[in-house]
């Protein structure tokens, strides 16, 4: 793909994503914290997951950055990496809002019971906008020559441009899984019925 198209894809999910999370931080506190099922998160959940989340890979990001040297060279096209497409395909929710592959969380992103919403919804607004941010400082160089360390180590090295695909992904899947709860306990977001 260019990078024209891989920036395209990138700024349609922030475009989406930006929507979605209006309409979640419009819901009352008390149905942030309903849990659809036992044993099944919350919205509020699903929020401090990805905030946990964030805290792994905004500081993986930062520190990309701060190691890369430009050189002034770029490739023709940007490819994303075999072992980072599966698991960005595998995130992405299929459809009739349905998650497709399972996977297990890791315990580092697991969210406690015991969430203060106002401190989640907070520090979710400021890590989102700081990904943002990222992407917006972002130049075509960057998405191959900054290296961003995954949840499983090094095992599993993005380069940056499959690293923002697969946190957005990531995102879209939870932001699903929300919408799913809302549906499921028919909560009213901002006077307007289930999304």
């Amino acid at each position: 793909m260019t990078y024209k198209a891989l920036r395209e894809e990138i700024e349609n999910y922030f475009e989406v994503q930006n929507k979605e999370y209006q309409v979640f931080r419009n819901i009352s506190p008390e149905d942030l914290i309903k849990q659809p099922a036992k044993g099944k998160w919350s919205i509020i959940e699903c929020i401090e997951h990805l905030n946990l989340t964030f805290d792994h890979y905004l500081p993986q990001i930062e520190k990309g950055f701060s190691k890369v040297k430009l050189n002034g060279s770029v490739k023709d096209h940007y490819k994303v990496k075999m072992m980072a497409g599966m698991m960005i395909n595998g995130l992405k929710p299929k459809e009739q809002g349905k998650i497709g592959m399972k996977m297990k969380t890791f315990k580092v992103t697991t969210p406690t019971s015991d969430l203060n919403v106002d401190e989640v919804l907070s520090k979710f607004k400021e890590g989102y906008g700081k990904f943002q941010e990222y992407y917006k400082s972002t130049e075509d160089q960057h998405f191959t020559s900054v290296k961003v360390i995954s949840l499983i180590g090094k095992l599993l090295t993005f380069q940056l441009g499959d690293a923002y695909l697969f946190l957005l992904a990531h995102q879209e899947r939870h932001f699903q899984q929300i919408k799913n709860v809302i549906n499921t306990l028919q909560i009213r977001t901002d006077n307007t019925e289930n999304v």
